[in-house]
């Protein structure tokens, strides 16, 4: 039916680095030496995957001492649980159901994860004359993931590595960003404005 061919359909494994870590890879190339044939890898909806839930509360003060100079700090945090991810290993390594002679290892993919993420944004806004006005800001996020209970597998036999979700393989958001602008008002309602912008590197396995 289907739901079967579905289930079964495999991604090759020249393919397969693009989605799995450095330590899934070598655990599906060790794995498929010892089968004969192709060997697939497959990605199975868990049997109980629902939607990721957010909870969301920020707080921000702004201080504006002159007409010239204004300040701003804004503290966001955000609490996830039920995120997606694939599961730590292998499920199960099984005959194809479509295709003699190959061998499927096949990887849940469902709500494993939980965690959160917090962060601070500064801005400073100075205008020294009516047409020039000069903008700073500086943003830092922090995030936190780890494994959640699931009926799926059982999180405490699960190694060190296997729990450690933070891997420099995937860039995600960066921990800090700087930001400048220049906004210059020329005569005759022309507008010009100059902006620069660093961010530093930060990974995550997910």
């Amino acid at each position: 039916g289907q739901d079967t061919i579905a289930k079964y359909l495999a991604l090759e494994m020249q393919n397969a680095p693009v989605y799995a870590d450095a330590e899934t890879r070598d655990q599906i190339e060790s794995d498929a030496s010892n089968f004969p044939g192709h060997f697939n890898v497959a990605a199975i909806n868990g049997p109980e995957t629902r939607p990721t839930s957010f909870q969301n509360y920020e707080a921000g003060v702004r201080y504006q001492p002159t007409n010239m100079i204004a300040f701003e700090v804004n503290y966001y945090y955000t609490k996830m649980t039920d995120g997606l991810g694939n599961s730590p290993s292998a499920m199960n390594i099984t005959s194809s159901l479509v295709r003699d002679g190959e061998n499927i290892q096949a990887y849940y993919y469902g709500n494993y994860i939980k965690g959160y993420n917090q962060g601070v944004e500064s801005v400073l806004k100075f205008r020294p004359t009516d047409n020039i006005k000069l903008e700073l800001s500086h943003s830092l996020y922090k995030y936190n993931l780890e494994y959640q209970e699931n009926n799926d597998f059982d999180i405490g036999e699960l190694t060190e590595s296997q729990k450690d979700l933070v891997d420099e393989e995937y860039p995600t958001l960066p921990k800090h960003v700087f930001r400048g602008k220049l906004y210059y008002d020329i005569p005759k309602s022309l507008k010009l404005s100059i902006s620069s912008l660093y961010a530093t590197k930060s990974y995550t396995k997910f």
